[in-house]
């Protein structure tokens, strides 16, 4: 730009060489879309971020569950308690410091820890561990949004049922239609916790006798919804 200028204007720049003025070398100037900003990254896909739920492995040790984080494509521990699963009591029986030892040797995070006795006084065991590992609390009756998606299928009863009944809970085993609830979840970005859940019968029993079987079970729900997901 000032070779430019001192050809159009020697007498004001006297230290411009001459011969500059006289045959100015080309300037290339940016055209103006090379002046526009870059374009706005594209949002990324949306996805569902899913939890592992604790009660579906019944009273398995934690200890064993929570090398199926990654396996099963999930973000982190949905902790549960009492007659559903007993992990949370678990962890205190184990106590806090050493549970962490596992956590950091998978990489694995809680997300948080479902307590389905409505009030604080009931969830303070819960309060406890949250204290120590993060995460969020749920309590059925009180939430004031949608923090967490239940995939969870039609079902025949949560009594003693056959295991092939059982398993109709989950996503893709049962008659329930999930495009349109995958359809207002990815219009609005949801970015709560899934989970695919079923109550196993008699509370407090596993889908499937080890912890490998449970997390192959949810695997198959889970590639059911990523398919509805992508056809919505």
């Amino acid at each position: 730009m000032l070779h430019r200028f001192c050809a159009l204007n020697p007498p004001h720049f006297p230290h411009c060489p001459r011969r500059l003025a006289r045959d100015p070398p080309a300037v290339s100037l940016p055209t103006p879309h090379e002046f526009a900003l870059p374009a706005a990254a594209a949002p990324a896909p949306f996805r569902l971020r899913h939890v592992l739920p604790t009660n579906l492995y019944g009273t398995l040790p934690i200890a064993d569950i929570v090398p199926q984080l990654a396996p099963a494509g999930c973000i982190g521990l949905d902790i549960w308690a009492g007659r559903w699963g007993n992990q949370r009591e678990q962890i205190d029986a184990l106590g806090h410091d050493r549970f962490a030892a596992p956590l950091a040797q998978h990489r694995a995070t809680v997300s948080c820890y479902t307590c389905l006795d409505p009030g604080f006084q009931r969830c303070e065991p819960h309060l406890r561990a949250m204290k120590k590992f993060g995460g969020n609390q749920l309590v059925a009756d009180v939430a004031p949004k949608i923090l967490y998606f239940y995939a969870w299928q039609f079902g025949d009863g949560s009594g003693d049922l056959a295991p092939s009944k059982q398993k109709r809970q989950l996503p893709g085993i049962g008659p329930l239609g999930f495009k349109p609830m995958l359809a207002a979840l990815k219009r609005h970005r949801f970015a709560g916790y899934t989970s695919i859940f079923m109550h196993p019968t008699p509370r407090g029993s596993p889908l499937h006798s080890t912890v490998k079987e449970v997390t192959a079970e949810l695997n198959k729900a889970r590639a059911f919804l990523e398919r509805e997901l992508a056809a919505v």
